[in-house]
């Protein structure tokens, strides 16, 4: 038996020494590479338009323009206005003044009072100081 015995010590002995098969580890599997998210493209919404109501242009207010009465003259000399706007003398002298035309009169303007006169027709309007007639000026409407 003790001749068995050595023969086994000598075959393990040159299994030891004989090279070896490398030992691959157990397949593992490969790690899961995902492709890079591709952008979500959502639907690009129709421009919408926003309807607004069949309307007229809106009629522009009336506005009302002054006139100072000073120093005996009208400030400005000519005023130009829109049709339906209205013109407002100031009297800012120490003397009475009118403004007097054709188809107005704003009657006497004591110091600091004001006369308003509306002009609905298109045109040129000469007036003056009935007062001190060498007082000139104009209103025009357009």
């Amino acid at each position: 038996m003790k001749p068995v015995l050595a023969i086994l010590a000598m075959l393990l002995m040159l299994g030891a020494c004989a090279p070896q098969a490398p030992v691959t580890p157990a397949a593992q599997p490969a790690p899961v590479v995902e492709p890079p998210a591709m952008p979500v493209m959502e639907p690009t919404p129709e421009p919408t338009r926003e309807t607004k109501a069949e309307s007229t242009p809106a009629t522009p207010q009336p506005r009302v323009h002054d006139v100072q009465i000073k120093g005996f003259k009208f400030l400005p000399a000519t005023i130009t206005i829109k049709k339906g706007d209205s013109v407002r003398w100031t009297n800012e002298d120490s003397a009475p003044h009118t403004a007097t035309g054709k188809s107005f009169d704003t009657g006497t303007l004591n110091t600091g009072q004001s006369g308003q006169v509306m002009f609905d027709k298109e045109g040129a309007y000469d007036y003056i100081c009935s007062i001190h007639p060498n007082m000139k000026a104009k209103v025009v409407v357009q």
